[in-house]
């Protein structure tokens, strides 16, 4: 598999994930959906799309994805 380039450098990017704290994956939500009681965020880690990170070996950029995971 080809690597893909930055967009700001041209550098090569490298394929990785953002974990949180609890040593899973992050998850997206749409914003409308994101909101529980009272406006707060919900925290429920079942919905959404898990986000990957391809990061620039040059210069660090971070190009995020939230891809929907294979069924």
């Amino acid at each position: 598999m080809p690597t893909a380039s930055c967009p700001k450098c041209n550098g090569e990017m490298e394929p990785g994930l953002i974990p949180d704290a609890g040593y899973t994956a992050v998850r997206w939500r749409p914003a409308s959906e994101a909101k529980g009681f009272l406006d707060r965020l919900k925290t429920l880690r079942t919905s959404g799309y898990p986000i990957t990170a391809d990061r620039c070996k040059t210069c660090g950029f971070l190009e995020m994805y939230g891809r929907k995971p294979p069924e």
